[in-house]
């Protein structure tokens, strides 16, 4: 199982309520291992599965919630 630590950049994520949207969507996607969405940062900190798992799949996810990955890093 090789797994991946990702920060995603997300415009619009401005509150609690925003982060909780965020992580209750990415929980239902294959091969997320872990994900903490922090609304201060706007930044979401996840680990994902890349056996059964792809970094798209979660950028979509994200965007189809109404907002917006900026950028994503290999943390």
């Amino acid at each position: 199982m090789a797994q991946q630590r990702y920060h995603l950049y997300v415009d619009r994520m401005t509150c609690a309520n925003c982060a909780g949207v965020i992580s209750k969507a990415l929980t239902g996607v294959s091969g997320v291992v872990s994900v903490k969405a922090l609304p201060e940062k706007r930044l979401v900190d996840l680990v994902l599965d890349l056996d059964r798992g792809e970094l798209d799949e979660i950028k979509s996810c994200i965007e189809n919630q109404g907002f917006e990955v900026r950028r994503i890093e290999t943390a």
